[in-house]
């Protein structure tokens, strides 16, 4: 049977991909993943508040905008499958200077990965979604 797809412009074996999980942060899993068969990889979501936050920070981890980067560029000189990346914004500038960071990192897509909390109840999914649609 033939699963091959499509996703973001990428051809792949097959669509189970293992999506942003604690198994996508840390290198030797992603390779265990890879050996299990998985088309790509998408990585955990970077912030927009951690892309924000003090970057001269000096203890580095994927969870601060350089080690980010480093992950990223350290996952995908390592893996033969696509390495989807992903990042959280909640402004219309926040996260797009630092796309194509992601980019030269070495990831062959991004995610962009939108949310809102809402704490109402009886607010319809409709507004919600519009709400994203006009912001981009």
């Amino acid at each position: 049977m033939d699963l091959t797809t499509s996703y973001l412009g990428l051809k792949l074996a097959h669509p189970l991909v293992p999506g942003a999980c604690p198994l996508t942060a840390e290198l030797d899993s992603i390779l265990r993943l890879e050996d299990a068969g998985a088309p790509a990889i998408v990585l955990h979501s970077l912030f927009e508040e951690q892309i924000a936050a003090d970057p001269l920070r000096t203890e580095r981890s994927p969870l601060d905008p350089v080690g980010y980067l480093e992950h990223v560029n350290r996952v995908k000189e390592s893996v033969h499958i696509p390495v989807i990346a992903s990042l959280n914004g909640t402004t219309d500038e926040g996260w797009t200077s630092f796309a194509g960071l992601v980019e030269q990192a070495g990831a062959d897509a991004l995610e962009l990965n939108l949310y809102h909390l809402s704490t109402n109840l009886w607010t319809s999914v409709a507004p919600l979604v519009q709400r994203f649609v006009d912001r981009w």
